[in-house]
């Protein structure tokens, strides 16, 4: 074990990241009895949440160049990934599935899963970018008209695989 990744804390008081996740207790600085309307004390169990962190996995997607800041630094937008730009349509819509699928797959637990809707809408913008500046079209719009909202490739027919929901289940379902 790590000394500097190591912490000992109580739960209660402060808030633990554990593989890439935050878990806290909702309830900080509440007392955990209660008294119900009969008058009677009752123990409250705290509930467990574990957030996955949106800020990091942007600023991530932003080094990796999927996303960028507007000039004023105020709003995320997706961009064209220049890399992929010489490889095959279905290969593109291949790794950005993977991309895609890998960020849902590993937070498919976290009980503020329905934030990666906002991340997955990028990531679709992006890669229309992506398309859009390997096919040499002016916008992202263009081609979602072309190849339409899944950006399906017409020779080998594969499509960006996207969930159909954001609520919290602990899975993730593609529709």
């Amino acid at each position: 074990m790590s000394k500097s990744k190591t912490k000992i804390t109580l739960f209660t008081h402060d808030q633990v990241y554990f593989l890439g996740t935050r878990l806290f207790n909702p309830m900080l600085g509440q007392l955990p009895v209660i008294r119900s309307k009969a008058g009677f004390r009752t123990r409250v169990v705290p509930e467990i949440t574990m957030h996955a962190p949106i800020d990091k996995l942007l600023k991530k997607l932003v080094e990796k160049k999927f996303l960028r800041w507007n000039e004023n630094g105020t709003y995320l937008n997706g961009t064209a990934v220049r890399a992929l730009v010489n490889w095959d349509h279905a290969d593109i819509i291949s790794y950005y599935n993977s991309t895609i699928r890998g960020l849902l797959n590993y937070y498919s637990f976290a009980t503020n899963y329905y934030d990666f809707g906002m991340i997955v809408r990028l990531m679709r913008l992006s890669c229309a970018r992506t398309l859009a500046f390997k096919y040499k079209t002016r916008t992202a719009s263009s081609v979602f008209k072309k190849y339409g909202k899944n950006l399906i490739d017409p020779e080998k027919g594969v499509g960006l695989n996207l969930p159909t929901t954001f609520h919290y289940t602990g899975t993730f379902h593609v529709g």
